[in-house]
């Protein structure tokens, strides 16, 4: 039921993807404006997520999971509305787009919470249900999502909002069919201040060493994947020959690498373990970033392509997974939502870096740059993952707090 709502919810989610930059180009096909809305998309990650991850640790987290959904179906039908009626306008699209995304930091600090009370905090567990969640999001949101999405909005603009209002109110009614036993019976009560809150979860993520670690894997994974996305279509026509019209099908490899990480994650952890696994995956991902900025043909940058949608997946689920079986759950929404705002926070710098290198320097330069600074931050992971012994405590991880060598 759960990973039958992420998909539904995966699908809609791809739909806007597709379907929201169209629209602002059909008002103003200016790069500026529509990077500006896109900007804007983001900022609830930095300024709401820690307080609606103190949110998922005050309430329960299926009603906040099912008040999101509804609040962003609610906003995407004023959204297609607006588009019926030829009212919309960038001020208005981006006021929208920045509720949407604050339901969603809202549903995913949640979503983590949920996860580990449907099947504890078996390290194990969680990698089958995280690479089971991964294949259904991939396939919506990457392949299905974009696919449908540009077809509905060339029928009709407002069709594709309508749409994924209509996904997010199905997956309300899934997630509602949820029992409500799976849950704590009473949530985190406390008399803090979320602030308080806020900077308990954030002292005490920083004391754990493995968690530190992933912590700076995902940041500079997202830098990376951020420097790898920002010049990508110049450099696949002016490096690798690919023509305009086959670009589209350039990026599905990327989403077939998806699907085959997300269905590699859990045989990858049983034969490596969480630390190998990780922090493999890491330097591949970076090994795959160096073969795109390096390829001189469309078949090199196809290898480099799938290699990079393979490897992002297969150690962000194992790195996923080990994070939800060390963090206490009376902290999981705020701990998550401390991990979000750092780490998609610091995306739009490594767009920015990576369009400036491109620009000015080369257009390798920031695929060998960030790809090499992927492996060595793999590297640094390794080791720390190492020291917290973390493998160790696979075993043991169900017993709830966790038991970190410092």
């Amino acid at each position: 039921m759960y990973a039958f709502a992420a998909t539904i919810s995966g699908v809609g989610d791809g739909m806007l993807l597709v379907a929201l930059p169209l629209l602002l180009a059909s008002l103003d096909p200016s790069p500026f404006r529509i990077g500006l809305v896109e900007a804007t998309l983001m900022l609830p990650w930095l300024l709401i997520a820690p307080f609606t991850g103190v949110l998922a640790d005050r309430m329960s987290r299926r009603s906040l999971m099912i008040i999101s959904d509804l609040f962003r179906a609610v906003m995407l039908v004023i959204l297609a509305l607006l588009v019926v009626a030829d009212q919309h306008t960038f001020v208005l699209i981006a006021a929208i787009g920045f509720a949407v995304a604050a339901g969603e930091t809202a549903f995913d600090a949640a979503a983590a919470g949920m996860l580990t009370s449907l099947v504890g905090k078996d390290v194990a567990g969680l990698e089958r249900a995280n690479s089971v969640l991964s294949f259904a999001n991939t396939g919506g949101n990457q392949l299905i999502g974009p696919l449908v999405g540009g077809l509905v909005f060339g029928v009709a603009m407002s069709a594709p909002f309508a749409v994924d209002a209509i996904t997010f109110a199905f997956s309300s009614l899934l997630i509602w069919a949820i029992p409500r036993h799976v849950e704590p019976e009473d949530p985190t009560r406390s008399e803090k201040s979320a602030l308080g809150e806020i900077r308990e979860a954030a002292r005490w993520l920083f004391s754990e060493r493995a968690l530190r670690a992933l912590l700076v894997l995902t940041m500079v994974a997202n830098i990376t994947v951020m420097a790898y996305w920002a010049p990508l279509v110049v450099v696949a026509q002016e490096r690798m020959g690919v023509e305009p019209r086959f670009y589209g099908f350039f990026l599905s490899v990327l989403a077939l690498g998806s699907l085959i990480g997300a269905a590699l994650a859990k045989a990858t952890a049983r034969t490596l373990g969480s630390r190998t696994g990780i922090a493999l995956g890491g330097a591949a991902f970076g090994l795959s970033v160096i073969v795109v900025g390096m390829a001189t043909n469309w078949v090199q940058g196809v290898v480099g392509t799938a290699g990079i949608g393979v490897t992002v997946v297969v150690w962000s689920v194992l790195a996923i997974s080990l994070r939800q079986s060390l963090i206490p759950d009376r902290m999981m929404g705020r701990t998550t939502s401390i991990f979000r705002a750092g780490t998609w926070g610091l995306m739009p710098i490594g767009a920015i870096l990576g369009g400036m290198l491109a620009e000015f320097v080369g257009l390798w330069t920031p695929y060998a740059i960030f790809g090499g600074l992927m492996i060595l931050t793999a590297a640094y992971v390794w080791i720390e993952l190492g020291a917290a012994n973390v493998d160790a405590t696979r075993a043991t991880a169900s017993s709830g707090e966790p038991v970190l060598e410092e």
